[in-house]
């Protein structure tokens, strides 16, 4: 890493930063009625999941813990069927007849499980008088939370697979004064969880980092709705941040730039410390099983990469060990049959250049004799 990089980073990101600002201003001019001002610049498009309000106990900081061993396991989990799948990917799913007819399988199996799962496991509800404070109004009344429901009531289970990823998060983290089945949390982490793991890796370009956050909402919502229900004096929603920071930490394995993210999408410094509690009991947990998703797409795809710190088999290991007995070594006037001999042989990218009596002069690349 180097200076060069990091200005190559930072212009890099607000040149992406003013494209959807200008993007996202430029359709609500063109949607917004009445006179407006067409040169304002005020949608940078910025991921936020609402204010969390929520605050905790000392005593719950344990269960934090307890529940970020239980999100690394769930995520050790995660990381190691969607690998299977992956490399069952690799050895089927060829070609591009294939690869272009996956994603349109994966489309249509998605959508048709989370219909069946509405219209058979949704049961209707009477919509509450007041909309919660910090949920979107149209979360009970858009067309997901009406299905097959009459007037003056709502499908919990539409409300979790038939709005927008960001509406069923911020419904996750904010709702709260409203009867919550848990039997639903429970269905629809386990759907979303196995649905998530499907999708991923498909050819198509697509993310994990909010997916990921709804499913551990659906996680920590559960387990605060539980505790609620046996008398503890709790915030589920306070849980289902937990939840969210656990399955990343334990899929991701990141730890300061996934507590930064979460603390800058909720605007709550003083959930700071369970969330760094959580993540990093989470890492540490899945980290007995296996490594991070991206760590393990890059060793499936053989992607060079140098770790910051080495493998504990290495530190044991000296140049003897990895270093050859017999070395092919060039002459300093070689003949070009020598070299291209060499060549044959061989498949190394860098041979020793040494005098007659075998001391060494320097190395030349295997491309400079090709």
């Amino acid at each position: 890493w180097n200076q060069a990089l990091t200005w190559r980073c930072f212009v890099c990101a607000l040149t992406a930063t003013f494209t959807v600002n200008l993007l996202l201003s430029s359709y609500d001019w063109l949607t917004t009625d009445g006179p407006h001002d067409t040169t304002l610049l005020s949608n940078p498009g910025l991921v936020s999941f609402g204010a969390m309000t929520g605050q905790y106990r000392v005593y719950e900081l344990p269960l934090f813990g307890v529940m970020g061993a239980v999100g690394g396991v769930l995520g050790a989990l995660w990381n190691f069927l969607n690998i299977r799948l992956t490399m069952l990917r690799r050895r089927y799913v060829t070609g591009p007849p294939r690869r272009f007819a996956e994603p349109l399988f994966v489309a249509f199996l998605v959508s048709l499980v989370m219909y069946l799962l509405v219209a058979l496991l949704g049961e209707c509800q009477p919509l509450p008088a007041v909309v919660p404070e910090g949920d979107k109004a149209d979360t009970f009344t858009s067309a997901g939370a009406k299905a097959y429901c009459a007037t003056g009531e709502y499908n919990p289970m539409g409300v979790y697979f038939w709005s927008g990823i960001e509406d069923t998060i911020k419904h996750l983290f904010h709702t709260k004064g409203v009867d919550v089945y848990e039997p639903n949390l429970l269905v629809y982490f386990v759907a979303f969880f196995l649905l998530m793991c499907i999708t991923y890796g498909i050819a198509v370009p697509s993310g994990l980092f909010l997916p990921t956050i709804c499913c551990g909402a659906a996680y920590g919502k559960l387990v605060g709705e539980l505790l609620l229900s046996w008398g503890w004096d709790v915030n589920p929603q306070t849980y289902a941040l937990m939840g969210s920071a656990a399955m990343l930490g334990g899929i991701m394995r990141m730890t300061i730039s996934l507590t930064v993210i979460l603390l800058e999408t909720t605007n709550n410094v003083n959930l700071g410390m369970p969330i760094m509690l959580t993540i990093l009991i989470a890492k540490w947990t899945g980290d007995l099983f296996n490594i991070g998703i991206y760590d393990l797409h890059i060793e499936l795809k053989h992607i060079p990469l140098l770790e910051w710190e080495p493998e504990k088999n290495l530190l044991v290991l000296t140049a003897d060990d990895v270093m050859a007995r017999h070395v092919h070594t060039l002459p300093m006037r070689p003949k070009v049959e020598a070299v291209v001999q060499t060549l044959r042989q061989t498949r190394h990218g860098c041979y020793p250049v040494v005098d007659e009596h075998g001391v060494l002069l320097g190395t030349i690349l295997r491309r400079h004799l090709l």
